[in-house]
C-alpha cells in the first residue's frame, strides 16, 4: 500500500505529495474538514491519543526507497489528515522516525502542524536546511478565541516561539493562514509572525457554516494582506478560493504558482534571509 500520495482538489494546492502519518488528531478544531473527508465521525477522528496509521513504517520505508530511486524530487507534506505532532507523537515518535529517513534519502519534505513540539526534530530539519520546510497553521493569536477554536493545539504564542526559533535556525519557515475564520485576526496573525516567516499561504473558511463578525471582505482581507507583505518582501501565494472571491484584487504568476515555492533537492528557489 501506498501512504505517500498525491493529493487532489484544494490540497494539491499545499504540495505535489503528501504522507498522513495519523489519520486522528486530538486539537478538537471546530472547523476541522478531516472527518468528512475520511467518512468517519468526529468522535473517532478527534481522539485524546491519536493512533499512527497501522504499517505506516513499512509503507513509508517503501516508498521514501522508490522515490530515492526514481530520483523523485516532489516535495512530500506531513500532512493533511492528522498533525503530525499531535498529542501522541510525544511519546511514540513515529513522525520523528520517518523525518530521519527522509532527511537521510534527501526527499524535499514539508511540515504543516500546530504544534511547538515540532522542535524536538530540529537537529534533523537542521541537516535538510536545503530541501524542507517547517510551517504552522494560524487562525488567530488571541488565546481565548485560540481556546475556542483550537482547544488542544499548542497557544498561538508557543507556536511563534517555536516558529522564531526554527527561522533563527535558519530553517525555511512558513505560515498558513487558513482557515480565515475572521479576517483581523489572520492580519493581525500576519503581523505577529512576519520577523520570523519565510512565506505565506493565504485562504478561506469554506468547510463549515460561520457567521464573520466583523465587516471586512473578502477583497479588503487580500487587498490588506497582500499589500502588507509585498512590502516586506515576503513570499506568498494565493489560494484558489481566496483569489476568486476577491477577483479584482491583481497578483503576480508566482503568487497564484504554489509549485513555484515548493523545496527541491538542489534546484530550490529560495534563498534563506
Amino acid at each position: 500500500m501506498k501512504v505517500i500520495y498525491e493529493p487532489k482538489g484544494r490540497a494539491r494546492e499545499y504540495s505535489p505529495l503528501a504522507l498522513n502519518v495519523y489519520l486522528q488528531c486530538n486539537h478538537g478544531c471546530f472547523y476541522c474538514y478531516v472527518p468528512q473527508s475520511l467518512h468517519i465521525n468526529s468522535e473517532e477522528y478527534h481522539t485524546r491519543w491519536p493512533k499512527p496509521r497501522e504499517g505506516i513504517f513499512v509503507y513509508a520505508w517503501d516508498d521514501i526507497e522508490e522515490m530515492r530511486k526514481n530520483k523523485d524530487d516532489r516535495q512530500v507534506l506531513l500532512s493533511f489528515a492528522g498533525d503530525p505532532y499531535c498529542s501522541s507523537e510525544i511519546e511514540k515518535q513515529t513522525t520523528g522516525l520517518i523525518i530521519s529517513k527522509l532527511v537521510g534519502f534527501e526527499i524535499p519534505f514539508a511540515v504543516l502542524t500546530k504544534s511547538h513540539h515540532v522542535l524536538r526534530d530540529i537537529e534533523e530539519f537542521k541537516k535538510a536546511r536545503e530541501f524542507c520546510k517547517i510551517g504552522f497553521s494560524f487562525t488567530t493569536i488571541n488565546h481565548f478565541l485560540a481556546q475556542e477554536w483550537e482547544p488542544n493545539a499548542s497557544p498561538p504564542d508557543m507556536r511563534i516561539a517555536a516558529l522564531k526559533v526554527l527561522h533563527l535556525e535558519g530553517i525555511r519557515t512558513f505560515v498558513s493562514l487558513e482557515p480565515a475564520i475572521e479576517y483581523p485576526e489572520s492580519i493581525a496573525a500576519t503581523i505577529a509572525v512576519l520577523p520570523w516567516t519565510d512565506e505565506f499561504k493565504l485562504g478561506m473558511l469554506n468547510h463549515v457554516k460561520y457567521e464573520k463578525t466583523s465587516r471586512y471582505t473578502a477583497t479588503q482581507y487580500l487587498h490588506e494582506q497582500i499589500h502588507y507583505l509585498r512590502a516586506n518582501n515576503k513570499k506568498i501565494f494565493v489560494k484558489e478560493d481566496l483569489r476568486n472571491a476577491a477577483p479584482e484584487i491583481e497578483l503576480t504568476d508566482v503568487e497564484k504558482d504554489m509549485d513555484y515555492w515548493n523545496v527541491r533537492r538542489g534546484k530550490d528557489n529560495w534563498e534563506g534571509n
